[in-house]
């Protein structure tokens, strides 16, 4: 208010809310999405973990996770959660880019 102290004349109220109303609407479908995304994510984690307690529950023999998923699915079940970590977060991928150009241990990304 100090350096336009009548207000400002180019402002235009009903251009105010159309912004402000497209804003919300892409908020609520970035959320319906993000939900989306998580919901699918938790379901295929949620079926495995469902399937391995209802064997063991049952008394049908393999008691250590490690054995009823395999290394392999459990391998790609952590690689998801560092990729998504890498994709949330550019700066950490520049920094890993930027110390294995230096070393030369990493492809390219």
């Amino acid at each position: 208010m100090e350096q336009k102290p009548y207000g400002d004349p180019d402002f235009d109220p009903e251009h105010n809310r159309r912004v402000i109303a497209e804003v919300d609407a892409y908020n609520d479908m970035m959320d319906r999405k993000r939900d989306r995304d998580h919901k699918e994510e938790v379901r295929e984690r949620a079926e495995a973990s469902a399937d391995y307690l209802k064997q063991v529950a049952e008394g049908r023999g393999m008691t250590s996770p490690d054995k009823y998923f395999g290394r392999r699915y459990l391998a790609h079940l952590r690689g998801q959660q560092i990729v998504k970590k890498l994709q949330a977060n550019p700066a950490l991928v520049e920094k890993l880019k930027q110390r294995s150009a230096k070393k030369g241990t990493l492809g390219p990304l």
